[in-house]
């Protein structure tokens, strides 16, 4: 997933929301923490990762056992696209994000077998860790792919704790969950989540950063951004948002309540560091240095506000919005199916899979594609190529060439 701001972030899948409609994995059973420590840190990366953090090596990356062919190019409306991901069962975990731009290419989550792994470079990355399985997350860390691993716990309880994975390196064991991977100055940043482990019951938030705590909350939830280059969290706890931004000199200060509100955190110019997931809006984005807000649908019905403009009302519905190459892309559904819109032309057609999905789902609604965005600039999105025989639907990323 890439460090998107304010399009950069990917979608949490363990434990905080997004401002895209998807459907998120929502892990919330209290998890052991993990103590122990690895091996030291590969002596090139001291000065960047904190030692107390240094991993075991525990990813490992292979050229995938199964090397189908991505299908063959085509062409739509003059621009070619390729598909990725088809030699495996499918891609991404439901709705949510399944890809991400890591130095400018595509990298994506697929299921391989039964363990979901990350592929980039036509590489499959997986933990080699006895107690780390699933990837769910990956971002763009430095040029290198950061990725959120499942760490099934040992609690009676059940449940799941996750760990971080950066150049080699293991991140996070001193919390239950580490999540949401971002670079902040060329080194990685993630939240820290310990459910329950205030002394009121709450559950613990911080953000961790060059072997430092920062924002630390009780209660609600956290999510990291950049602000002028610099690290922020937004706490979000009910109706409630606040923003405190980490200095040089490691002081934590809050941001004006005049720009901080239930929607956005934004600059002093107006400019959006960062879409909440709470307010009247369902998505955002800085499309050309201006502000693109998608409100929540009105009767059904979503269109965009756009520099003055409202556009989008020729569609049944508006679904999300993204920059592509400096440019307004929506996703949009039409006649009972879902379509990419990118300077007033129509993508993803090909993909029209009412007949086969209604009579799987029953659906009137289908959304054959999701997650409009861009990888290295490129116009990228999910789409649905065809069901399993228990009607589980195999996706695949759509990308630009």
């Amino acid at each position: 997933m890439p460090s998107r701001a304010p399009r950069g972030e990917i979608v949490d899948p363990l434990g905080g929301s997004s401002h895209r409609p998807t459907t998120a994995i929502i892990l919330s059973i209290i998890a052991v923490l993990a103590v122990g420590l690895g091996g030291l840190a590969w002596y090139f990366w001291r000065p960047t990762l904190a030692p107390e953090d240094a991993g075991r090596g525990a990813v490992g990356n292979t050229s995938p056992a199964v090397a189908v062919p991505n299908t063959a190019a085509f062409v739509e409306n003059g621009r070619t696209f390729r598909e990725y991901g088809r030699q495996f069962t499918t891609v991404g975990i439901g709705l949510g994000d399944s890809y991400a731009s890591v130095s400018g290419q595509l990298a994506y989550l697929a299921r391989d077998g039964q363990t979901m792994v990350a592929v980039f470079r036509d590489e499959i990355w997986r933990s080699e860790d006895a107690d780390v399985g699933d990837v769910v997350q990956i971002a763009d860390v430095g040029g290198s792919p950061a990725l959120v691993a499942l760490k099934p716990s040992l609690s009676a309880l059940g449940g799941f704790g996750s760990v971080i994975f950066h150049r080699g390196e293991r991140f996070g064991d001193q919390y239950a969950f580490a999540r949401s991977p971002l670079e902040v100055q060329g080194k990685l940043a993630f939240v820290g989540v310990d459910p329950g482990k205030d002394p009121s019951g709450a559950d613990r938030t911080a953000v961790w950063h060059n072997g430092s705590e920062f924002a630390a909350a009780t209660g609600g939830a956290l999510f990291p951004f950049l602000y002028d280059g610099k690290l922020a969290a937004a706490i979000v706890d009910g109706g409630s948002v606040r923003v405190t931004v980490v200095e040089a000199d490691g002081k934590e200060t809050g941001l004006p309540a005049v720009q901080v509100d239930a929607t956005a955190v934004k600059y002093p110019d107006g400019r959006v560091a960062y879409v909440l997931p709470t307010g009247d809006h369902r998505d955002a984005a800085v499309v050309g240095g201006k502000l693109a807000m998608l409100p929540l649908p009105v009767n059904g019905k979503s269109v965009v506000d756009y520099d003055g403009q409202t556009l989008g009302g020729e569609y049944d519905d508006v679904l999300e919005i993204a920059a592509v190459g400096g440019k307004l892309a929506l996703l949009a559904m039409k006649a009972g199916t879902s379509v990419v819109v990118l300077d007033g032309q129509e993508y993803g057609q090909r993909y029209d899979l009412r007949e086969a999905a209604g009579a799987r789902q029953g659906a009137e609604k289908f959304f054959a594609l999701s997650q409009v965005g861009e990888v290295g600039g490129k116009l990228t999105y999910v789409a649905v190529v065809g069901f399993s025989p228990d009607g589980e639907p195999k996706r695949v990323v759509v990308l630009e060439e």
